[in-house]
């Protein structure tokens, strides 16, 4: 008999409104925030089709003290874009270590008019890639070794020119080799 309730309990439940009726705030963004690379930060409001147009400001503070405002700007959600849109933010690269064997975090903030969502996103140093590219993948003994090197963005688009965010690169070789023993 209890476990009858029970079912009959969590069977109601899919179909009650958690949201109590409010609208539901959304903030999404990438799992790691690159320095000097420009980042789309995407807010929402769903079931706000009753409400005006709003404005939404989105911050970026250092972690833990939550002292700096590191970067910020602004969006405003319209009924014409069903209260969807993008901030795009630039976190400056004077504001972090360049110690690559430490994390750094900041706060990524989204005030509502009514409702503050924050969440902790890691920052990473490395705002290009490069890429080596060799035409064997094995190469015997005095051998010339002839080799490729792509520079690209996070973005994956071609590095044109100087960048103050790229002039820096830091560089990490693996090489792996391996012996064969067939004795």
């Amino acid at each position: 008999m209890d476990r009858t309730r029970l079912w009959l309990l969590a069977f109601l439940g899919c179909f009650t409104d958690l949201s109590g009726g409010s609208s539901l705030k959304v903030m999404s963004s990438p799992n790691v925030l690159r320095v000097g690379t420009p980042q789309n930060i995407f807010v929402e409001c769903q079931d706000c089709s009753d409400l005006n147009d709003f404005s939404i400001r989105i911050h970026v503070l250092n972690h833990p003290a939550k002292t700096k405002n590191v970067s910020s700007t602004s969006v405003t959600l319209t009924r014409a874009r069903n209260f969807q849109g993008f901030g795009q933010i630039v976190i400056p690269a004077d504001d972090f270590r360049t110690n690559l064997n430490t994390e750094q975090y900041v706060y990524l903030q989204a005030q509502f008019p009514d409702q503050l969502l924050e969440k902790v996103v890691l920052v990473s140093m490395m705002s290009a890639y490069i890429f080596i590219q060799t035409d064997k993948t094995l190469y015997t003994p005095n051998q010339q070794v002839l080799y490729r090197i792509l520079a690209v963005t996070a973005n994956n688009e071609p590095v044109n020119g100087y960048s103050q965010s790229l002039a820096e690169i830091f560089i990490d070789i693996v090489v792996m080799y391996f012996i064969l023993d067939l004795s």
